[in-house]
């Protein structure tokens, strides 16, 4: 098994880490301007957030295969081409979710969180922290237990994967 970002070679896709994040401002009404003021500052952090999304990952942002380029941010609605992406129902419905597609497989999802939590304005390195092993939990659970909904899951709460009270929890 590999997590290299192009495991198969140049004639075949690559392995992303695809990160979906959203804040309570974007999953509200009207929370599409608040998607696309994310993407704004995404483009203007692009080259420093790529130093920390895996190592090779060069290989895999090519421009092709429905890749983006690692040289230049894009954004789209409904396309696999693009750096940043919303689905279509997002842009729809004017609320939702933006996905990050630039992370390589072999990233480090620390890294990778705390990069879009300081882009978004976290709310310290304390929250940073919590989100951040919140995420790494449910990862863990994906591996196990296949892929399950955290939506507006509290941070203090009994685990939605394995229903137990998770140490890494405030």
């Amino acid at each position: 098994m590999t997590f290299s970002p192009k495991p198969a070679g140049p004639e075949h896709s690559g392995a992303g880490f695809h990160t979906n994040f959203s804040t309570k401002a974007m999953r509200e009404d009207g929370g599409f301007e608040e998607i696309l003021r994310a993407v704004d500052r995404l483009a203007q952090k692009h080259f420093e957030h790529i130093a920390l999304y895996g190592v090779g990952n060069e290989d895999r942002l090519t421009g092709k295969d429905d890749a983006p380029s690692i040289e230049t941010f894009t954004f789209g609605v409904a396309t696999r081409a693009a750096a940043v992406r919303v689905p279509r129902e997002c842009e729809r419905r004017k609320k939702g979710f933006l996905e990050d597609r630039r992370p390589a497989a072999n990233c480090d999802p620390y890294q990778v969180c705390c990069a879009s939590a300081r882009m978004l304005g976290g709310r310290g390195c304390g929250h940073v922290a919590a989100l951040v092993a919140d995420i790494a939990h449910a990862a863990r659970h994906d591996a196990l237990l296949g892929d399950r909904c955290l939506v507006d899951a509290p941070l203090s709460h009994l685990c939605c994967r394995c229903a137990q009270k998770c140490s890494r929890r405030a």
